[in-house]
């Protein structure tokens, strides 16, 4: 029963935080910041970027990491949230309500790039439902097709509220 299980609760619902896309990055951010008030060091982002974002980061890497909130890439644009460590620097761009502005996703993956990080990291597209960035958002990244149907694109990894970061509270 999902009651019974905790599956109903949401932290995000429970402030009034849930479609306010600005709030929500600043309080992820500062939940995942190593150097956040929660004063847990690693403890936050060694799960996140395990449960959320998949990926297996080096505890050595991991007391580098440096976390960012409206990160500007140079241009007019700004990186909802920035992960960035002595080996990579990871965008997430987050999604509640608004559009996708045209190339966002290939301009966030073409500035990771300049960073000059020696581990190459996508672009993680978060949504309510992890679907995927409109077509304005992905003009120039490489489509995966499915029987002739765009399921993915190499430079992006989407991820959701609903089944990532819920489950990882």
């Amino acid at each position: 029963n999902r009651i019974a299980n905790g599956d109903e609760f949401n932290i995000f619902k429970i402030t009034g935080i849930q479609s306010d896309e600005v709030k929500m990055c600043r309080m992820l951010a500062e939940i995942i910041d190593p150097m956040g008030t929660h004063n847990e060091g690693q403890f936050f982002i060694r799960s996140f970027v395990k449960k959320v974002l998949y990926l297996d980061i080096a505890e050595e890497e991991l007391k580098t990491a440096k976390v960012y909130v409206e990160y500007h890439t140079g241009t007019d644009r700004r990186i909802d949230i920035a992960i960035v460590t002595n080996k990579r620097f990871i965008p997430i761009e987050v999604k509640i309500y608004a559009e996708d502005q045209a190339r966002q996703c290939k301009d966030y993956f073409d500035f990771a790039l300049t960073q000059k990080k020696p581990v190459v990291s996508k672009v993680y597209y978060l949504t309510l439902d992890g679907h995927l960035p409109q077509k304005s958002g992905v003009n120039g990244l490489t489509p995966i097709e499915e029987d002739g149907v765009i399921v993915g694109y190499e430079e992006i990894i989407a991820i959701s509220f609903k089944n990532e970061v819920c489950s990882w509270f």
